[in-house]
C-alpha cells in the first residue's frame, strides 16, 4: 500500500509539471513576456512575478450583495462616563497655599486636637485630603 501511495504522488507531480509546461506555452508568442508585477516582502526586498492568474480563478460579481452592519447605540451616560474618565486621567494638581476653595478643588491639610492645651495624638492627623 505504501508503494502505491508513493507511485501515485510521483505520477501526480509529473502530471502537474507537464500541465504547467503546457499551460505556459499555450497562447503565448515567442519572445514576448508579460509585464512583471512586484510585491514588497516587508524585509526590504521585493518579489517580481509575471503570472496571469485570471486563467485559474474567476471572481464573482459583487453587485447586488447586501450586508447588514450593526449600528451600536451609544447613550449619553456612556459618553459622560468616558469624558469624565479622560478628564480624570489627564487632570493636574495646581498647588496653592492661599486663596479660596471652590467646588471640585482638593484640599490637603494637617490637624491637631487638644484638650486644655494637651495634644491628643489619636485625634490628630497629617496629610489628610478632601475633595
Amino acid at each position: 500500500m505504501k508503494n502505491c501511495t508513493k507511485a501515485f504522488l510521483c505520477l501526480l507531480c509529473a502530471l502537474l509539471c507537464a500541465s504547467s509546461l503546457i499551460l505556459s506555452s499555450c497562447g503565448g508568442e515567442t519572445g514576448k513576456k508579460a509585464d512583471p508585477t512586484s510585491i514588497d516582502t516587508g524585509d526590504g526586498s521585493t518579489l517580481d512575478y509575471d503570472y496571469d492568474l485570471s486563467a485559474f480563478c474567476t471572481l464573482p460579481k459583487y453587485i447586488g450583495i447586501e450586508i447588514t452592519l450593526d449600528n451600536p447605540a451609544v447613550t449619553s451616560d456612556e459618553i459622560d462616563t468616558r469624558i469624565n474618565t479622560i478628564l480624570s486621567q489627564n487632570s493636574t494638581v495646581d498647588n496653592r497655599y492661599d486663596g479660596t476653595v471652590a467646588e471640585g478643588d482638593m484640599v490637603s491639610f494637617d490637624y491637631t486636637a487638644s484638650i486644655d492645651g494637651e495634644v491628643i495624638d489619636e485625634l490628630s492627623g497629617t496629610g489628610m485630603s478632601l475633595t
